[in-house]
């Protein structure tokens, strides 16, 4: 799902035939994609601070929590459970 951080929102999307990031503005225009991996990338959550995106990824296997800069560089594996991870959130 969506989401909403500061007139931004950052989103899923397989329009390329892979499920990426992309952050666009509330009205629709700037639609930026973030992510590029191979991988299926999905559920973005913004940090309260608005500079770091979490997110699950495929990359490593299983489903595993990332993080990255709120301009799509930097992304870390957060998790590295062997189970499947979802839903990242900020508290």
């Amino acid at each position: 799902s969506p989401a909403w951080r500061g007139g931004l929102i950052a989103f899923a999307s397989s329009r390329t035939g892979n499920g990426d990031i992309y952050v666009m503005n509330a009205d629709g225009t700037g639609q930026t994609r973030l992510t590029s991996h191979a991988a299926i990338d999905g559920e973005p959550a913004w940090s309260p601070s608005g500079t770091k995106i979490a997110f699950s990824s495929s990359r490593s296997g299983l489903g595993d929590i990332y993080v990255m800069n709120a301009d799509g560089t930097s992304a870390t594996r957060l998790t590295t459970s062997p189970h499947v991870d979802l839903s990242p959130a900020w508290r």
